[in-house]
């Protein structure tokens, strides 16, 4: 009868473990899942606010530069900023056709 009980008792303790661990994979799973989204829109808010500063320099200068990923030395895509005539104002291009103002690692969606 003793050692039913510590059989249980070790049974159980191991169900304990697994589930533990169990809901530590997921959760890491989960949250592995939205860094690549964290890191795209991080990205882009970034770029768009480079597009923002080029107002000052006319549409030219909007729309002649390239973004270049700092570790690799690409370019990013084509024309990521382009110039609003109506507000005259440089801004983040969105074009999921071209690639234009979406990071390479990011979703054309």
């Amino acid at each position: 009868m003793v050692k039913a009980k510590k059989a249980q008792g070790a049974l159980e303790y191991l169900i304990l473990i697994g589930a533990a661990v169990f809901i530590g994979a997921v959760v890491i799973l989960v949250l592995g899942g939205q860094s690549e989204t964290l890191k795209c829109e991080n990205t882009r808010s970034s770029w768009a606010s480079l597009c923002t500063t080029k107002t000052a320099y006319g549409q030219t200068i909007c729309e002649n530069t390239n973004f270049v990923d700092p570790k690799t030395g690409k370019e990013e895509g084509p024309a990521d900023c382009v110039w609003n005539a109506t507000e005259e104002k440089c801004e983040l291009a969105n074009d999921p056709a071209t690639g234009a103002g979406i990071p390479l690692y990011c979703s054309k969606t």
